[in-house]
């Protein structure tokens, strides 16, 4: 199979032995400190404890695990002028004859992906969530977008796009606003606002380092974008982590 007809592309999100090492001792003390606390979540809820277990192994390793994988959503062709040379007078017996610059117009593709491991399970985690714990009433719906939205803008203000890396964002940024957004808004039901504020976190910063940013990363020429991937998966899998470890810290549940 072709490079442009390829559905799955694999990238190396993380580089460094060290850095690889950290997350995988970090995700696993993640999953055992936030397993409890997800499931005395999930009991008051009324949702089965394999759910949380789920979760819990979806936010900590299965993330991690599928980071390198991206899947392409949209093919972009697009055009980049190339200038050979540079504009020139030559004197022929005193007389001045311009030379200009050649340029030549040349086609490529620009390849939009989602990143499986930062964009794709976050996302579907957040909306099993959402189907669990807010959809059946209204109020929590409107103050759950009120969250995301606070966030989407906190991450476009912070993040930055960086030429051949992507969009770069302190990965703190999210967690830490949205810990506190969310516990004004929740702090009539505590037990929603590590939920909330995992949703808010990952979602906030999908749309407000990556999405809102996506049009400045295709003007750097960039021939792979990669949603939640190259750039911001630091960001999106470290606010998620955080999210949970600050509420857990933070925000002590009673015991069912």
């Amino acid at each position: 199979m072709s490079a442009s007809k390829k559905r799955v592309v694999y990238t190396r999100i993380i580089t460094e032995p060290f850095m690889l090492i950290m997350y995988i001792i970090s995700s696993l003390i993640v999953l055992i400190v936030t397993l409890n606390y997800l499931e005395i979540i999930f009991s008051y809820l009324n949702l089965s404890k394999s759910l949380a277990i789920i979760f819990a192994i979806g936010i900590s390793i299965l993330s991690l695990l599928f980071s390198p994988v991206n899947i392409i959503i949209k093919r972009k062709e697009r055009k980049k002028l190339i200038e050979i040379g540079e504009d020139r007078i030559v004197y022929v017996f005193g007389i001045p004859i311009y030379f200009p610059s050649l340029r030549i117009e040349e086609k490529f593709f620009t390849y939009i992906a989602i990143n499986v491991g930062g964009a794709l399970i976050p996302l579907l985690l957040s909306f099993i969530l959402i189907y669990f714990c807010f959809i059946s009433t209204f109020y929590n719906i409107i103050k759950l977008l009120i969250d995301v939205f606070f966030i989407s803008l906190i991450s476009k203000i912070f993040s930055k796009v960086v030429p051949t890396a992507g969009v770069a964002m302190n990965p703190l940024i999210p967690p830490l606003f949205s810990i506190i957004f969310t516990y004004l808004l929740f702090s009539d039901n505590i037990f929603l606002i590590p939920l909330a504020s995992y949703i808010s976190s990952v979602s906030g910063t999908i749309l407000g380092a990556d999405i809102l940013n996506l049009k400045k990363v295709m003007e750097e020429g960039a021939i792979l974008i990669s949603i939640g991937g190259m750039g911001t998966f630091d960001g999106i899998y470290i606010s998620a982590i955080f999210s949970l470890l600050l509420s857990f810290l933070l925000i002590p549940l009673p015991k069912t």
